[in-house]
């Protein structure tokens, strides 16, 4: 063998005359790697991509569910809400006019009915302003009412 040939059959030259060919790779080269991976990408690509579609779906529309419910809760107690407030407003405008109606009439108006009759004028009074000022006192100022009603005369004690 000459100087050359050494040479080349030290470095591994598989070309080199002489030299014998090295035994068959086991590792692919990195280029058939990558051929492989986007084949393997290709291949299940359409399916990820269905998966995921699917997923991001299933996810929006229970979201979307989420804010509906929550939307109609918060619809039906406002709902309910407004319904007492009314009956409230509806009770409290009757529970208004059966007290002050009384105290506006003159004594010649209407004839006194029932527990009415029993009851003085003046205690009669004193009883539907007393009414009035524990239903109605953060509405309006009744303090005028009750010093006219505690002037009256035939005023008890028990009744001022």
């Amino acid at each position: 063998m000459t100087d050359q040939e050494k040479q080349s059959s030290a470095r591994g030259d598989p070309d080199a005359p002489g030299t014998t060919a090295p035994p068959a790779r086991k590792h692919r080269d990195w280029r058939e790697n990558v051929k492989f991976a986007t084949g393997v990408i290709n291949s299940l690509a359409i399916p990820l991509l269905t998966v995921a579609a699917t997923v991001v779906g299933i996810y929006a529309t229970n979201t979307l569910k989420e804010r509906e419910i929550a939307i109609a809760t918060e619809n039906n107690a406002q709902s309910l809400r407004n319904q007492r407030e009314e009956s409230e407003t509806n009770l409290r405008s009757a529970m208004f006019r059966e007290l002050v109606g009384p105290l506006l009439q003159s004594e010649a108006g209407a004839p006194l009915t029932g527990d009415q009759a029993d009851l003085p004028r003046a205690q009669r009074l004193a009883l539907l302003a007393e009414l009035l000022a524990l239903n109605f006192h953060e509405h309006f100022e009744l303090g005028p009412l009750l010093r006219y009603v505690d002037t009256l005369p035939g005023q008890t004690e028990d009744a001022r």
